[in-house]
């Protein structure tokens, strides 16, 4: 165990390149309400290389942790301390040995958080966490951050809907683009379920999960099966002889395949769809007609 007489806890260990392992969360230096972020450098045998922390007359807590190609560690967490806000995502950049090369903060006059980060293969560093201050609404949206190498921004994008998104970790993709997850209470069977939110590497999103433009004179139905390996159903329905398109897409919005484009009297209709040479991965297909638009998402399993 590590700690002292008051309330630490970490919150992510990562194995390091030379076969230690590195720790981050938070040290409680003395009430409830202040704590300083702890970094702490353990050997293969558990005991203590080195231990920093990182803080000011408030409270500071870390989330997340990842060694960078120069050997030192890239902290992310919220500050209470420093910035602009209440609470503000903080973003350290450490040596090997734990000492501060710089730290940056990022957010508004609301409370913001990093819960997680990477360093890209390009040497930038993407955080992902949550916003209050750049939030659509009254509630938190998921926040990703990206910076160069020395922390200033490239640039910070919030997704969210009518209701609560957080963001918990993400990846690089193999396209350059990054993979977020956390949680939603705006789209899926309702309260709260996973979030899985794919970007390209500029933050953008090429086509959500499930949108209505408007009342688009039909509706479109969730493909059964769904996952699927080699063979699904779609099904959809138009209240009125309308021109019918259904598109398919892949992640990055690029159509693979038109599966009807023509007028259709008002009815149900189901189209058996084949994955054929698709990789396996999410996928999105379409519903248009002239009154708007719908789109839902399928996914192929190896």
């Amino acid at each position: 165990t590590y700690g002292g007489p008051y309330h630490d806890i970490a919150f992510e260990a990562q194995a390091t390149s030379d076969g230690s392992f590195v720790i981050a969360g938070a040290k409680q230096t003395q009430g409830f309400y202040n704590s300083d972020v702890w970094l702490l450098k353990i050997n293969s045998n558990g005991e203590i290389d080195w231990s920093q922390t990182y803080g000011g007359n408030y409270d500071e807590l870390a989330y997340s942790v990842s060694e960078t190609a120069d050997a030192g560690f890239i902290v992310s967490g919220y500050t209470y301390s420093y910035g602009s806000g209440a609470q503000d995502l903080w973003l350290i950049k450490t040596d090997m040995y734990g000492d501060t090369m710089w730290t940056k903060t990022f957010g508004g006059p609301l409370n913001d958080c990093g819960n997680s980060v990477i360093e890209t293969a390009e040497g930038d560093f993407v955080i992902c966490g949550y916003t209050f201050s750049y939030s659509a609404n009254s509630d938190l949206d998921l926040w990703m951050v990206k910076t160069d190498i020395g922390g200033y921004t490239l640039w910070t994008k919030a997704y969210g809907g009518s209701g609560a998104e957080n963001g918990f970790a993400v990846i690089e993709a193999f396209d350059g683009g990054f993979t977020a997850c956390g949680s939603t209470s705006t789209w899926g069977a309702g309260n709260t379920d996973v979030w899985l939110l794919h970007t390209d590497q500029d933050g953008t999103v090429g086509i959500p999960e499930q949108q209505t433009l408007h009342q688009a004179g039909g509706l479109l139905y969730q493909n059964y099966p769904n996952p699927f390996k080699t063979n699904t159903t779609i099904g959809y329905s138009v209240d009125r002889e309308e021109q019918v398109k259904i598109d398919v897409f892949n992640m990055e919005g690029k159509r693979i395949c038109n599966l009807v484009d023509e007028i259709k009297p008002a009815g149900s209709y189901q189209i058996p769809f084949y994955s054929g040479e698709l990789q396996p991965g999410i996928y999105f297909y379409s519903f248009e007609t002239s009154r708007g638009s719908q789109y839902r998402k399928m996914i192929i399993q190896n």
